[in-house]
């Protein structure tokens, strides 16, 4: 059978390009071309050798009918029957490492210095119960919760004697143990280190292996023997006591109690106090053991230092060493996985034991050294990996497998990927040729082979099972071919439209015929038979030779069409440049980013068993399940629920192809297959099960400031703490990066705070009282752990808001209110007080001077009016003293409302001012006015001297005006300390207790009264009806009191 690429012989039309296919026969169509892989598949078992040596690798006639390719039926049912097994136990335990995926494909992540590892060799590793994982390295213990390392040194932890850790246990108390190369053994509990050295016990300062056994007993390897510790208390065990050699490298316990010893000379069984010896495998050259181990079945394996790895079973020896696969005989360390995997680390790579059959992993497979110190499965059923000197690597069975070209790939990039009706896939790939993967292996066709070229973008398959695609320089661009139920075969490209080849005839259809644009993406056909063309200008319907055209104006997400799909209900889902449209009932519904996490572009739509939607993307693969738009449409939830699946889900790149068909496919046992820039990458969907072990959640730090206080204990905070720093984890090591944390600070916050997968929480200005911080997390699937952390404090107010601050500040706040009021009160009294004496003093002065005043004038009148007859001369007298009276009167008025002094005095003494006075109102009565002075007038004070003269004025007054006196005797008395003044009448008197009594004192007499108060005299009025009345005032003032004297006092 011979290998030839050609194109038609026919002329084709302007646009169209040549492509080949793998024909079955020698047919007329000779665009055919099929790639013989029989020797790569080892199926065909018509060829002898020969034949198939003389066939291998090339192009040759293909078909799904062809008899060539009839298989051994015996080999596809085994086949099929350990395929079917794989998809079991990987559904069963999709987290822990499947025997039957390559090493390779399993997903690593490599933490190193760059990454906080305190050094690059691990030599020891284990996970507390909290979650945390422990790596020991040569420069440093560290921490880890998966996103950060936490590294302690014996510079930074007393008690933690050397940095050169060599072995961790976490003992049923939940003490860490940390052995080091010659600080002794250390232990972590509740935060703080304390050390164990030889002169606590200990054989040496070396201690290379810890374990507890079933009795409790923590045992202890050194360089210079064995301890057993407990209660408190180390025994130690040497050579001289039966162990095969001084140092003890390795320690375990078997079903039957007895505890296995690894030693510098051999292995030892110990039990019942006495060590026996263990004859090792013949032929072992070495007696340096380095690992001892018992494996779940109760089987002991021992790892040697040069002649590999033994198990020893019912007696018997089966040895594995570099001839059965084994990376090197050098072992350092064993471990079986919950899986039932061996894993043996070597120093010149590690390797993976699982049905008798050992596969290596090495640093040219993707291991970052070849040297494994140390290995661990973790909790969630990861393989930790210490390297010497590549640092932390972590294989875990991720939820994506990647076939890359470690796995028979023929190149990474790839480009498309197509699914034939005899199960076989087709990859089309970006330089490196064209793969086909069945029953579990590639078979690689390059341009050697006879390709036109080893860039292939488009694959399809027409009705014959002819298998079409394209390969071509890179400056070609076509994207599509795809052969539908009439057997035409349809392709497009990024500028010929749409080619139609059919009874070898070819049409074209382009933007003058009614296609949208002429840059075809995507063909399909759905079970009404039309043809669904996407464009990168529309989507094109071709039904009975017509073509229609939606855009966006017809509700279509983006008028680039990158794929489309028809689910089993006939709906058609399309995948554009900016995000999903449906298409059902004649019409479109646009779901994009704004609707929920949609990628903007998608590349390829594809549907599981369970009804949900696989797509792809420029940032990765994401589902989102068909019922879940269903209730986005209706209005039962308000956002799409995508589940994105990344680096951490096992991809290599988040980078799918697309826009060339196909972008994906799915075989026909359901998996899904996406084309990535790193590899293919499958997914089963059946497979795949949720995470449902919640993350341990930790509160790891609390700050008030610079002040860090204990998160497992209750805290009281000082007022001056302003800003506090919350700093939390969760420990999921399967995928650290897709933890979410919620945060609340109960007594603030009312509702959870979404953090996303930040780790921190800050609050600043607090005010005072009691609060508890809650912090709760979910691993990768959503999974919830409710209960969370929590940390509770109180916070001290400042002592402007404590109770007596506020009860002092109450109590100033009203003194100073009632001072506030007491002295507004007392302003305003005294306020009132002068008005009100200001007042009084006018109504006096307005008495002594108007009211007096007036008396004379009417005095004066009264006169007038007796002699205007029979004295016209006189009367015209009194008329004129009236007058005077009158302007003397407004005067007098005008200096008492201005508190000035009488004019009376500024014209004479007092005496003469009160007997002028009495002149001036007496008219023609014929009364008899005296003045007396004793002792020499002297210069009053002008306020006692204004006073005196308004007093007197009154008293004459009243007894010109009321007691009709006939004589008035005025006595000035200056004594040496005062002055008195006596004004005494023979008039009618009156009865002064009966007047008050009856009408309240007389205005005169309360104004005399105030006057005499306000200089601090005696006034005395004594009167008695019929005998005449005396007013007597005595003023205490000094001979030597000045004017000024008295005006300031």
């Amino acid at each position: 059978m011979s290998t030839n690429f050609s194109s038609h012989g026919r002329t084709k039309p302007r646009g169209c390009k040549s492509f080949f296919t793998m024909p079955i026969e020698t047919r007329q169509t000779a665009f055919l071309v099929r790639v013989a892989s029989n020797v790569h598949d080892g199926v065909d078992a018509r060829f002898d050798d020969e034949e198939a040596s003389a066939n291998c690798g090339k192009c040759v006639g293909y078909s799904s009918n062809n008899n060539y390719f009839a298989a051994d039926p015996m080999k596809a049912s085994a086949t099929r029957l350990g395929l079917a097994l794989a998809v079991l136990v990987f559904s069963h335990s999709v987290l822990s490492l499947d025997p039957s995926t390559a090493i390779t494909q399993y997903h690593q992540n490599v933490w190193g210095e760059g990454e906080g590892l305190p050094q690059g060799s691990v030599q020891a590793i284990t996970q507390t119960r909290d979650g945390y994982l422990w790596v020991g390295t040569r420069d440093g213990l560290a921490r880890f919760d998966g996103v950060k390392f936490t590294v302690f040194h014996t510079e930074n932890s007393p008690g933690l004697e050397s940095n050169d850790i060599r072995a961790l246990h976490e003992d049923r108390l939940g003490q860490l143990w940390i052995g080091t190369f010659n600080g002794g053994v250390s232990r972590f509990f509740q935060g703080k280190f304390t050390c164990y050295r030889s002169q606590d016990g200990l054989p040496g300062n070396g201690v290379l292996d810890i374990y507890e056994d079933s009795q409790s007993n923590l045992w202890m390897g050194t360089w210079n023997g064995l301890a057993r510790y407990r209660d408190g208390k180390f025994v130690a065990y040497t050579v001289a006591d039966g162990l095969a050699g001084p140092s003890v490298f390795s320690i375990c316990e078997d079903g039957q109690g007895r505890l296995w010893l690894g030693t510098s000379g051999g292995v030892n069984w110990f039990s019942q106090g006495r060590f026996n010896p263990c004859a090792l495998p013949d032929g072992w050259l070495n007696t340096l053991v380095r690992k001892v181990y018992v494996d779940r079945n109760g089987v002991l394996w021992i790892g040697s230092f040069g002649d590999g790895l033994a198990r020893l079973e019912n007696g018997k020896y089966t040895g594995y060493s570099t001839k059965n696969g084994l990376p090197d005989d050098r072992v350092r360390d064993v471990y079986q996985d919950s899986d039932g995997n061996f894993w043996i680390a070597t120093w010149d790579g590690l390797g993976r034991l699982a049905n008798d059959k050992i596969s290596s992993y090495t640093k040219q497979d993707g291991l970052p050294h070849n040297r494994v110190e140390a290995l661990y499965e973790d909790q969630e059923k990861s393989l930790w990996i210490g390297t010497h000197g590549g640092g932390l690597a972590q294989l875990r069975d991720a939820r994506l497998k990647v076939y890359t070209a470690r796995e028979g790939l023929a190149n990474n990039f790839t480009k498309c990927v197509f699914a034939s009706r005899d199960g076989a896939l087709w990859i089309g790939t970006d330089g490196g040729g064209l793969s086909r993967f069945q029953d579990g292996k590639f078979t690689n066709y390059t341009a050697e082979d006879g390709l036109p070229s080893n860039f292939i973008l488009t694959i399809g398959e027409d009705r014959g099972g002819n298998v079409w695609f394209e390969g071509f320089p890179i400056q070609h661009r076509t994207r599509t071919v795809f052969g539908d139920r009439e057997g035409s075969i349809w392709v497009g490209g990024s500028a010929g439209g749409l080619c139609r080849y059919r009874a070898g005839a070819f049409s074209v259809y382009s933007t003058p015929e009614g296609l949208p644009g002429n840059l075809i993406r995507v063909i399909e056909q759905d079970r009404e038979g039309n043809l669904w063309v996407g464009t990168n200008d529309g989507l094109c319907c071709y039904q009975n030779g017509k073509l229609t055209v939606f855009t966006t104006r017809d509700g279509l997400a983006h008028n680039a069409v990158y794929s489309i799909y028809e689910d089993a209900q006939g709906a058609l889902w399309f995948g554009t440049q900016r995000g999903l449209s449906r298409y059902r009932g004649g019409k479109f519904t646009a779901y994009t980013s704004h609707t929920g996490p949609l990628q903007s572009v998608i590349f390829q739509i594809l549907e599981d068993d369970r009804q949900n939607l696989w797509m792809s993307s420029n940032r990765g693969i994401f589902s989102l399940a068909r019922q879940a738009v269903e209730d986005f449409d209706l209005g039962r939830i308000r956002t799409l629920p995508c589940v994105a699946y990344g680096l951490a889900d096992g991809m290599k790149s988040t980078q799918c192809e697309g826009g060339t068909q196909s972008a994906g496919c799915r075989s026909k046992d359901g998996r899904l297959w996406f084309p990535t820039v790193n590899g293919l990458v499958v997914i089963d969907p059946k497979a795949i099960t949720r995470n449902l072990r919640p993350p341990p959640v930790l509160i790891e730090q609390v700050y008030a400031g610079n002040q860090s206080f204990d998160p497992l204990l209750p805290a009281k905070l000082p007022s001056s703490a302003h800003e506090l720093r919350f700093y939390f984890t969760a420990l999921s090591l399967a995928a650290p990066e897709k933890v979410r944390f919620q945060y609340k600070l109960e007594g603030l916050d009312g509702q959870w705070v979404d953090a996303e997968t930040r780790r921190t929480a800050v609050y600043n200005q607090l005010p005072a009282g009691n609060y508890e911080f809650r912090v709760r997390a979910c691993n990768n699937d959503g999974v919830w752990n409710e209960s969370g952390a929590a940390f509770a404090f109180s916070l001290a107010p400042q002592f402007y808001r404590t109770t007596w601050f506020y009860c002092f500040g109450a109590a100033t706040i009203l003194i100073a209110a009632w001072g506030f009021h007491h002295r507004r009160m007392k302003l305003a009294r005294d306020k009132f007080s002068l008005v009100l004496a200001e007042r009084s003093r006018i109504a006096r002065e307005l008495h002594d001077t108007l009211a007096q005043g007036f008396a004379g004038i009417g005095f004066q009148l009264e006169a007038v009016a007796a002699k205007l007859t029979e004295a016209p001369a006189q009367a015209q007298q009194h008329l004129k003293v009236a007058l005077q009276m009158v302007r003397h009167s407004l005067a007098e008025a005008r200096r008492s409302v201005m508190n000035l002094r009488s004019a009376s005095l500024d014209n004479g003494d007092l005496g003469n001012a009160l007997v002028e006075t009495a002149r001036q109102m007496m008219a023609d009565k014929p009364v008899d006015v005296r003045l007396k002075i004793h002792a020499p007038a002297r210069p009053l004070p002008p306020k006692i001297e204004n006073n005196l003269l308004r007093i007197g004025q009154e008293a004459i007054t009243n007894s010109l005006k009321y007691a009709r006196a006939e004589k008035i005797c005025i006595e000035l008395d200056y004594q040496e300390q005062g002055v008195a003044l006596r004004i005494q009448d023979d008039g009618q008197g009156f009865d002064l207790p009966q007047m008050t009594a009856a009408n309240g004192a007389h205005f005169g007499l309360l104004g005399m009264h105030e006057r005499a108060r306000q200089m601090g005299a005696r006034f005395d009025v004594r009167t008695q009806p019929g005998r005449g009345t005396e007013v007597l005032v005595e003023v205490p003032v000094g001979p030597n009191h000045s004017h000024t004297d008295y005006d300031q006092a």
